[in-house]
């Protein structure tokens, strides 16, 4: 076992060290881009709020193409999102109109952070050469258990804490045992999780736990009525936020074609992490409530998807567990650095006996 995890722990070192870190870096991805942009969610809050449409209209006077989506938050100090078929993300004082940001794609940063973490910027390759460093990561996890499992109370309090003083092999061997320890669990967790991603057959396998003929249905369709309308984005948020009911935030998405449905999305004030959002379908031209799907009811296959994301970047339970999975991320970088010095320190000098007993 001790052969096991010194090998792979040396094959897949240098990337578990990399996919690590920028993991520890999208942690905060959210935090940050809200400390980057504070226009975003720093609006003076004013005595009426603008409809909905004239909020839109205002977006869409710098950016013409086609409307994605729109957001509102039930929090006075946010600007609406417009996000636009070319990708601009349009931001707007609901109470003034004006137009306070405007974003193309993605944070640059950010965007290239998650390609290294995925994809080691090597496109599928990449993605299956992290895929396989993951796999030998949890294998490593499991094997480093299993190595330094005690045997005994004293021991199991001989590994939980450092040595003092201790010699500079001595400190780098806690920092690889100690540290290692605390860390294991959330890291098993944070690798297992992203195997959905590296591997279509494991994602696969999650979406295989709702039951044959349990899934969640397509959306429904609208019906096109002689000389009717669809209505406007104003009645599509009053119409879908009375069909959810509380919400902390609501997503539109206007229908593209004849038959289909407007999808309103919400945040429930209660609801466990951010992607538990629950959806209600509209007929787009008489605003009728189609079907509404409670994120709570939704099949264990896709439930199991959904909190998969939350599990991976450590939002589960907010900024405590953000914090841990931070920790454990940047722990998770060091230990194949300390791994191999130890290695190091265990095969040079060996090998130099050898060589003075041959030269003997």
């Amino acid at each position: 076992m001790f052969l096991l995890h010194q090998i792979l722990g040396l094959a897949s070192g240098l990337i578990v060290a990399v996919v690590c870190f920028t993991g520890a870096l999208l942690v905060f991805q959210t935090e940050i881009t809200a400390l980057l942009h504070p226009a975003r969610s720093h609006v003076q809050a004013g005595a009426t709020r603008l409809s909905v449409d004239a909020l839109v209209d205002s977006a869409l006077s710098r950016n013409r193409g086609k409307i994605d989506a729109v957001t509102t938050y039930s929090d006075p100090s946010y600007a609406l999102k417009v996000v636009t078929s070319n990708n601009t993300q349009i931001y707007v004082d609901p109470y003034t109109g004006r137009v306070v940001d405007t974003h193309r794609g993605g944070e640059h940063f950010f965007e290239v952070t998650e390609a290294l973490h995925r994809r080691l910027l090597a496109g599928e390759v990449g993605r299956r050469i992290v895929g396989i460093a993951t796999v030998c990561f949890v294998v490593i996890l499991l094997s480093g258990v299993f190595i330094w499992w005690p045997r005994t109370m004293h021991a199991l309090k001989a590994h939980l804490t450092f040595k003092h003083p201790t010699g500079w092999k001595r400190r780098n061997y806690d920092l690889h045992v100690v540290l290692g320890i605390y860390s294991t669990i959330i890291l098993l967790v944070v690798g297992a999780t992203g195997l959905v991603w590296s591997y279509r057959s494991v994602g696969k396998a999650v979406d295989g736990l709702t039951p044959a003929g349990k899934a969640t249905p397509p959306p429904p369709h609208s019906v096109p009525v002689a000389g009717s309308i669809p209505i406007g984005m104003q009645s599509a948020f009053d119409l879908g936020g009375a069909a959810l009911g509380p919400t902390i935030n609501l997503v539109v998405y206007p229908a593209s074609r004849p038959h289909d449905a407007i999808t309103v999305m919400g945040l429930p004030p209660h609801a466990p992490w951010k992607q538990a959002m629950d959806i209600a379908y509209l007929d787009q031209y008489s605003g009728r409530t189609l079907r509404i799907d409670r994120f709570a009811n939704r099949p264990m296959g896709e439930y199991a998807r959904r909190i998969t994301n939350p599990i991976h970047v450590g939002s589960l339970y907010g900024l405590p567990s953000e914090i841990a999975a931070f920790l454990a991320c940047l722990i998770g970088t060091i230990a194949p650095f300390t791994g191999v010095i130890i290695w190091v320190n265990r095969r040079w000098p060996r090998a130099l006996r050898r060589r003075t007993d041959r030269a003997a």
